[in-house]
């Protein structure tokens, strides 16, 4: 019986030769961020607030690293890509959750709030709109 190794290669034809066990935390890796960035876009789909959307799109640029690491394992992605990418999607990551922590009107909310216009036309009273303002 032959037991799975980390030194074990799989057959690829282009680029890094990656092992088994390589893929396997990669593959992990993706569906887990996958379920956070789901998750983060539902929350800031509710909460309609900045905070929630930067917060967001950093959980999507962790997602996407996954994708990155995955295409360099099968040769699309050279590896002097995938270190630019890689790294510079480490910047973006770190650049949205420190402005998210360090700003304090990224906790301010995008509601949507109803205010009525009045408009009388030939009798009619009117009484609709949708305005968004950001929350103080």
């Amino acid at each position: 019986m032959r037991t799975l190794q980390s030194d074990s290669t799989l057959p690829l034809s282009a680029g890094v030769e990656g092992s088994v066990l390589l893929l396997a935390v990669i593959v992990l890796a993706g569906v887990g961020t996958g379920i956070l960035f789901v998750g983060s876009v539902l929350a800031a789909w509710q909460r309609k607030e900045l905070r929630y959307v930067l917060i967001s799109a950093a959980v999507g640029a962790l997602f996407l690293r996954s994708f990155v690491g995955l295409g360099t394992v099968y040769g699309v992605v050279p590896m002097t890509t995938h270190h630019l990418v890689e790294h510079s999607l480490d910047f973006i990551i770190a650049a949205l959750v420190l402005y998210t922590g360090a700003n304090p009107a990224s906790s301010s909310s995008l509601r949507v709030v109803r205010q009525p216009y009045h408009c009388f036309r030939e009798g009619v009273h009117l009484q609709s709109a949708k305005r968004v303002i950001p929350a103080v």
